[in-house]
């Protein structure tokens, strides 16, 4: 059931924001749930989110309704090279055994997931993608990607802070620099941002591997230097609601595929949160470096890139060839491996 649904992902606040954005002026939250405030506060909720979604038919806006909420929820997204993604047209059919066009048939890899499960897998992903900033006047200007990867833990490219600290940055200062801070959350949906600032400690950098000199060769070879930082918060960045936000885990799995369906979500230049699809391209050195086409922009570095259909995490996105046509990214595997060899050192 839709109130279902809607109970168990969204939070009060979105539900009146989407009513504001696609219900009349006059209709609000308290008064269209009003018959249920009796009831303890488990039930409540829900049975008030389901007066919502009865209202809404009756008005004849739920199509409206539901809109608004996948926009609060998912955000603006900018889908690129999404025709790559979804063509099916050269992809050989195998049902039964003959190659050729069949009645439900499975024409690619792209797999079938739940849509339910989807909507949730990129409500986490978009929760724990944030952006490093600077103050700039009365705003923030962006720098580039992250990813929480624990309830106060960031997962950034090494060159990203360099932008915002300096070339010589080399995970041992004192403390971070004053106004440098993850900003969660922003998206077109309206709702608040969280800005975070990094842990004001000496030891706010938990692992570092900096950017290999052979970076921009053609096939870049080095698996001792990734270019990556693991960087703690002063606090969980929690949700507005005071609920606690999702971080990503790393996915096992084999990341150099060639021809696998990708995601990447990320903060573009000073853009709001977007989504950009690709495909793995086929990388004959050494298998390093994760290959993709989807469209990034500077900015995208510290970006989370997905395997579709599950969402998977594989790999941190890096920066691109644009002579060659690729964009690149560290597999998530090794950077895992090397942030745990250097806990032990």
């Amino acid at each position: 059931m839709l109130e279902d649904i809607l109970a168990s992902s969204c939070t009060q606040i979105e539900i009146e924001l989407a009513i504001s954005r696609s219900f009349g002026s006059t209709d609000k939250f308290a008064i269209l749930t009003l018959p249920h405030n009796n009831l303890s506060k488990k039930k409540r909720f829900r049975a008030q989110v389901g007066e919502v979604v009865s209202a809404a038919a009756r008005k004849g806006v739920l199509t409206y309704f539901v809109a608004e909420i996948r926009r609060i929820k998912l955000g603006e997204v900018t889908f690129r090279n999404i025709a790559d993604v979804v063509a099916v047209a050269g992809s050989p059919v195998f049902v039964s055994g003959k190659p050729g066009f069949e009645f439900q048939g499975a024409a690619n890899r792209l797999g079938i997931v739940n849509f339910d499960d989807l909507l949730r897998r990129l409500a986490e992903i978009k929760e724990a993608t944030c952006r490093f900033t600077l103050p700039k006047g009365e705003h923030r200007c962006s720098i580039g990607s992250g990813i929480l990867v624990a309830e106060d833990l960031v997962l950034t490219n090494c060159h990203v802070l360099e932008t915002g600290i300096g070339l010589d940055f080399s995970g041992k200062r004192t403390l971070p620099p004053s106004g440098l801070a993850c900003e969660f959350d922003y998206s077109s949906s309206g709702t608040p941002t969280v800005v975070t600032p990094l842990a004001a400690t000496g030891d706010w950098v938990i692992a570092l591997s900096p950017k290999a000199p052979d970076e921009r060769a053609a096939d870049p070879s080095s698996t001792k230097d990734l270019d990556y930082a693991l960087v703690r918060l002063a606090a969980h960045p929690t949700l507005v609601n005071g609920q606690k936000r999702c971080f990503e885990k790393p996915a096992n799995i084999d990341p150099f595929q060639a021809g696998v369906p990708i995601l990447v979500v990320h903060y573009p230049g000073q853009e709001r949160l977007s989504a950009s699809f690709g495909k793995t391209i086929q990388n004959k050195g050494p298998h390093t470096r994760v290959r993709y086409d989807a469209d990034t922009e500077a900015g995208t570095s510290g970006s989370g890139v997905y395997r579709l259909p599950e969402c998977s995490l594989i790999s941190l996105h890096q920066g691109a060839n644009r002579s060659e046509g690729y964009n690149q990214g560290i597999p998530i595997q090794s950077i895992l491996q090397d942030s745990l060899q250097r806990g032990k050192q």
